[in-house]
């Protein structure tokens, strides 16, 4: 009888401990009225996980059954906040004016040895720069730079030493986990640039957990994928050519010894998120021969990414102003160029000034430029297009995480370009203003 009571108890104790939510709270030095929302980072995409009104200063996220994982809390598009979520409760304050500077750690092992880390990486960086700066101003061989080298090397030892110290933190941490993805691989100084070269190519992925499948609950993940595909990418090569080279990377990475499902899964659909956005089609049906034999599931999924293909007519949708109304494909021009662009992009900033430029010049040869903006704000999306004087097709969507344009163009980030001919086929998907002038070359030789 007693060992059933036992039993029970611990029974109960464990359902209750599951059922309970699990609390962020934030504690704000200021009391101003605004909307807080909270995203969980998978990779380069963000899942919008709930909204708050704030109030008084103090405010409190209750959810239940949320995924382990780096969640950014957002007050507005350039004033976020980082924190880990692994079965915790979190508590933080901070200051408007420096949200993610100010925060301090009340309660939450996780945010305690994640935000040390950050601060040390700060630090660290920051001294490192400094030094190599003045290594430039002097002789390698001179009295002042083995001086400089020596105290480098000193700073790199002791902050190799604070991050073996995080890594190995008490408790089964998900931030040891996220530390241990974030570090940098980084080649012996003896070596040539090529044998540097090389060497990361053999040695980037060493550290990384592939067996953590909360780990693709990371913003830094697609920044690791994406920063080892930059060393196999050759300047002035044919498109094939670097296709190659990009399936001798996407190999590597899917059969890594101890890679779980999981994360196999996260970067294909990385992969081809991001492939669907360029010109590299040739890779999407490389994974889905290769590493997606028994997926009908997913037939859909990529016959959707397929309608954006090179070759292929564009998805249709309607243009409005505020006297006329037609379609895409209606529209009569030998081309257009499409891009969805928003306010916070730095390369959308550079990207739409250049392309102003050559406007008036790509309408007198017939073609138009239909830029779509993904900004929520339509006030500012309105001046900013009204102070750029921007005369081409405008058009904004304000919800691009479910518009049908944007999901049919599987538009994912931005800037996302692409150029159609007169039958509105796409022929290209460049990604800045040089190749986009190149596609539009192109047509006209074969007019």
């Amino acid at each position: 009888m007693k060992k059933v009571i036992t039993t029970t108890l611990v029974l109960l104790s464990v359902l209750y401990a599951f059922s309970q939510k699990t609390h962020l709270t934030v504690r704000l030095k200021e009391q101003a009225p605004i909307s807080a929302y909270l995203y969980l980072n998978q990779g380069s995409t963000q899942v919008p996980v709930d909204s708050i009104i704030l109030g008084k200063g103090i405010f409190t996220f209750n959810t239940t059954k949320l995924e382990p994982g780096i969640y950014s809390l957002v007050l507005s598009e350039d004033t976020f906040a980082r924190f880990i979520i692994n079965h915790e409760n979190v508590e933080v304050s901070t200051t408007l004016d420096a949200l993610a500077d100010s925060v301090k750690i009340l309660h939450s092992e996780e945010n305690k040895v994640y935000y040390r880390f950050l601060n040390e990486r700060s630090i660290y960086n920051k001294k490192s720069d400094a030094i190599d700066a003045l290594l430039s101003c002097y002789p390698p061989k001179s009295k002042l730079a083995k001086a400089l080298t020596k105290e480098k090397k000193s700073i790199e030892s002791s902050y190799n030493n604070t991050i073996r110290e995080l890594i190995n933190a008490p408790g089964d941490l998900l931030s040891s986990q996220i530390i241990l993805s974030e570090i940098p691989t980084k080649a012996p100084d003896n070596l040539t640039p090529e044998q540097k070269h090389q060497y990361l190519i053999e040695n980037w992925w060493n550290s990384f957990p592939f067996e953590n499948t909360h780990i693709t609950n990371t913003p830094s993940i697609a920044d690791k994928l994406w920063d080892y595909f930059d060393l196999y990418y050759v300047d002035g090569i044919s498109r094939q050519e670097q296709e190659n080279y990009f399936k001798r990377a996407i190999d590597e990475v899917l059969n890594q010894p101890t890679i779980s499902k999981e994360v196999q899964s996260f970067f294909i659909n990385e992969m081809i998120k991001n492939f669907a956005q360029s010109s590299h089609d040739a890779l999407i049906d490389y994974i889905k021969k290769n590493y997606l034999q028994n997926t009908q599931d997913l037939d859909a999924e990529f016959d959707r990414i397929s309608k954006t293909s090179i070759g292929h007519i564009a998805p249709n949708f309607a243009i409005e102003s505020d006297s006329t109304k037609t379609d895409l494909l209606k529209l009569k021009c030998k081309g257009v160029v499409l891009v969805f662009w928003s306010m916070n992009c730095s390369h959308c900033q550079k990207l739409l000034p250049e392309l102003k430029k050559k406007y008036n010049q790509f309408k007198g040869l017939g073609y138009e430029v239909i830029a779509i903006n993904l900004d929520a704000y339509r006030p500012a999306w309105r001046l900013n297009i009204a102070n750029n004087g921007y005369q081409w097709i405008n058009l904004n969507v304000q919800n691009p995480y479910n518009d049908p344009i944007t999901t049919n163009y599987n538009v994912t980030g931005t800037p996302t370009i692409f150029v159609l001919d007169a039958e509105k086929r796409i022929v290209d998907k460049p990604n800045d203003i040089k190749p986009l002038l190149k596609a539009i070359d192109n047509l006209e030789m074969k007019k």
